[in-house]
Formats: structure tokens, sequence, C-alpha cells
């Protein structure tokens, strides 16, 4: 079974590097002496106002799951018809950038928890931004994981790439040690609630916890709604969402 979106794909078996495939589809810079700022290719869309303390408590960290490359995608590739899960198509690449670079395949990118066991304060962000087909994880990096440099490959929901968005929710406030990185640009200082959303065909990215705490996080992912769009066009850095 191959994944919806198949024909984004094209010509992936030829490259022994994930890295290289996506780098030649990206219209991203590659100039590292430059200094990328927010609104190029990271977009803060402001925070949201509420109290998921209560959410976060009650997931308990015995019910994530730490993830690789390899281990990653499950449940983001699928066939809507029968709803099978299928995995990506390009994890020997992906396993191959990593020996390369000298990490280990089974590197541990994150521990995840899955929709189903998130709470209720924490699935009204991600209807709040009415994503179509949505795909929602909560992110628990522990420290000493990392997802190194990449760039991301969504294409397995819709044949137009444009229609995707990942969504970024940070739920606890930033502290040192912790990263996230767009092309040349290091985010840091955030707070629990900010929003952010980022351009994943383009700009490479990466995050690591050298900190003393797990950083939780909630990563949406779905096709564009009206709505998604009309929340996009209005949001900028200090706009507040509220969780109604």
């Amino acid at each position: 079974m191959e994944p919806l979106g198949k024909r984004e794909y094209t010509n992936h078996d030829k490259y022994a590097s994930s890295w290289e495939w996506t780098k030649e589809r990206s219209k991203y810079h590659f100039d590292y002496t430059r200094k990328d700022q927010p609104g190029e290719y990271y977009f803060p869309l402001g925070r949201f106002e509420g109290n998921w303390a209560e959410d976060l408590a009650q997931t308990s960290i015995t019910e994530t799951a730490s993830i690789t490359w390899a281990t990653r995608a499950h449940g983001m590739y699928y066939d809507k018809v029968t709803g099978d899960t299928v995995n990506s198509p390009m994890i020997p690449q992906e396993e191959y950038d990593l020996v390369n670079a000298g990490y280990r395949p089974d590197l541990k990118l994150t521990d995840v928890i899955e929709r189903i066991k998130i709470g209720p304060t924490l699935l009204k962000m991600y209807k709040h931004f009415a994503l179509e087909d949505p795909w929602v994880r909560l992110h628990i990096q522990k420290p000493g994981q990392m997802f190194n440099l990449h760039i991301d490959k969504l294409y397995d929901r819709t044949n137009d790439p444009e229609l995707v968005i990942r969504i970024v929710v940070f739920l606890a406030d930033w502290e040192p040690g912790q990263f996230y990185q767009y092309g040349t640009y290091n985010l840091s200082h955030w707070k629990s609630g900010d929003i952010h959303t980022f351009n994943w065909r383009d700009v490479p990215h990466a995050t690591a916890n050298a900190s003393r705490s797990s950083r939780p996080t909630l990563i949406m992912t779905g096709m564009k709604t009206d709505r998604t769009r009309e929340l996009l066009a209005n949001s900028n850095s200090s706009t507040i969402h509220k969780l109604e």
C-alpha cells in the first residue's frame, strides 16, 4: 500500500538521502551566513490563554512512547478508503542521513502521546484552528532527546501540499538548554501557550533538549479550512487566542 500524495514522492527511491531529496524541493537559501528572521520561514501566531496544567498533570509520563525516525510516522500515512496506516516511504533514506552524520539509526527524537489520550483543554487548541483531517500529538521531549536537522515531508493528506499546515504550541515556559531552530533562526524564551507555524516544505529545522526538564509541545498537522485561513490572516505575535 502506498501513502496518499504518492506523486509528491517522485523519484524518492533514486536517492540515498532524504536530506538531499527534500533539499532539492526546498526554496530555502541554504546560506548559513545569513540570519533568518521571524516572518520569513517561522511565523508567530500569538498565544493561547487558559490553564492546561491539569491536562498535563493527568497525562501519565508512563503513557508516552519514544519514537525514532522509523517509528515516528505511525498513524500519519494512511489510506482514506481502508483506514489502514502505512509507514513513511523514505525510512531507509532517513536512516542513511542519521548514520552518515554520525547518529545511531535508533536516535530517540521525543516521546509522544496520541490525541486520544490528551486532555480536554488541549483538544480545544486543535479544534480552535479547525483543521481538516487533523493529526495531533503531544510531544514530551525529554532531556537528551533531539530531532536532528531535517526538512518535513507532509505529503500524505492531499496532492496539494499548499493546503497542509503544521502548528506548534508550547505548553511550558522555555528553559535554558531547550532548542528550537528554523533555518538560521534560534527560537528561545517562549512562554507557555505561545503558538507558531513554519514553512514546512522549505525550512530546515531541528529541536533538542539539553535542559533539566521535559519539554511539552502540542503538534497539530492538517489541512487548512476557511476558518484556519481566517485565523492565520488575523494572527500575529501579540494575538490572544481564547479557548472556548
